[in-house]
């Protein structure tokens, strides 16, 4: 298992139990060909930079905390991870930032809050997921 002191960069923490969001990891991992990023599930994840109030969040979003020590969640997580990994820059640099995040972060919700559908669209012929979502009506998202 990484550990934050064998491991300078970034941190992407996801909730291990969530098909779709493992699957959605697995690309990042690709995508990520510097390996900027520890990619782990919150379940298994060290402290740090794991907290109890990031285990919870992680349950309901994807996380990056930056080697900085910066929190990024949900919408804006993703759009860093795609950024840092050269995933069509300028576009993940545009929708990573005000007033565009804004619909990112609704997008996120609305596949995050319906994994089970999404898991069948964007992998078929994969078990979909079946994480329960307790937290539908709480805000999901931090800093927009």
């Amino acid at each position: 298992m990484p550990t934050p002191s064998s491991t300078p960069h970034h941190w992407l923490v996801w909730d291990g139990d969530c098909t779709f969001c493992g699957n959605a990891t697995s690309w990042f991992r690709k995508l990520d060909k510097q390996q900027q990023f520890t990619i782990i599930p919150a379940q298994i994840c060290p402290s740090p930079p794991m907290t109890p109030e990031l285990e919870q969040e992680a349950m309901r979003s994807m996380i990056v905390v930056t080697d900085d020590g910066r929190e990024i969640i949900g919408g804006r997580a993703v759009m860093f991870v795609l950024e840092q990994c050269g995933w069509f820059t300028p576009v993940t640099r545009l929708l990573g930032r005000r007033p565009f995040v804004w619909a990112v972060n609704a997008g996120y919700r609305i596949v995050a809050n319906n994994r089970q559908f999404f898991s069948r669209v964007f992998f078929p012929g994969q078990p979909g997921c079946q994480v329960q979502y307790k937290l539908k009506d709480q805000s999901m998202t931090r800093g927009t």
